[in-house]
């Protein structure tokens, strides 16, 4: 069961390092094995379906996305954001706010040929990216982004 959903992943990179033409993939084989088993380990959590965690991202942002804000998630759609403190973020911003699978996707969407690397730490329990990094070409202004999360638990549907 476990062979399935990375047999589509190798297929996923393989078709998006294809597709990319000249953009070099600035994952490493290290890199790219230990994304695998990430995402294997997120497909099969047991609380993918419905959570809340901790996210902010480190960016030339809205500063509503660069502090901790607690996010809970039900059958993929955010249903919830709130500062850490517990002050509800109003509703007309929550599309800022990633989920796990959304950070999964900008992860393996990104190819680019300004990117220089990627650095990413997984969770070890559950396998979401904790620590997500875009280091692009020191020419270019603005560009970069750093998502961090932490303390995922299930939540209450």
């Amino acid at each position: 069961m476990m062979r399935r959903p990375v047999s589509r992943m190798l297929v996923v990179l393989s078709l998006l390092a294809t597709a990319c033409g000249g953009a070099e993939n600035p994952l490493s084989r290290r890199e790219t094995r230990e994304f695998i088993s990430a995402r294997a380990r997120w497909n099969n959590s047991p609380v993918r379906n419905a959570y809340t965690y901790e996210v902010r991202q480190l960016c030339f942002c809205p500063i509503e996305i660069t502090v901790w804000s607690s996010v809970t998630v039900v059958d993929g759609l955010v249903v919830d954001v709130r500062t850490v403190g517990g002050e509800p973020i109003p509703r007309n911003l929550w599309a800022m706010f990633a989920t796990v699978d959304r950070l999964f996707a900008t992860l393996e969407a990104t190819r680019d040929a300004y990117l220089e690397d990627i650095t990413v730490r997984f969770d070890p329990q559950y396998g979401y990216p904790v620590e997500l990094a875009f280091v692009y070409n020191s020419g270019i202004a603005d560009a970069g982004v750093t998502y961090n999360a932490r303390n995922l638990r299930a939540a209450v549907r």
